[in-house]
């Protein structure tokens, strides 16, 4: 069963339980990207998309990248 819910600041939520798998996984859809891009900022999307893998002041990239892969995790994006 799919639960959905809209949240006070506009964001649309979906839940759905999977009871026999013990893991989780997120997506995060922005109605944004290049469709809603002008000539002016064109490709700003990609390469937000690609920044955004590339650190933190406190963790580099591959910092973060093994940290998640320690308990099975890892990180992916798409524009």
């Amino acid at each position: 069963m799919i639960v959905k819910k809209d949240l006070p600041n506009g964001a649309l939520l979906l839940v759905e339980s999977m009871k026999e798998v013990e893991t989780i996984s997120i997506g995060i859809w922005v109605k944004s990207g290049s469709v809603m891009e002008s000539d002016l900022n064109n490709g700003i999307s990609h390469m937000i998309e690609h920044m955004v893998f590339k650190g933190s002041k406190r963790r580099n990239a591959k910092m973060i990248a093994e940290e998640l892969d320690l308990i099975g995790g890892q990180v992916n994006a798409f524009s």
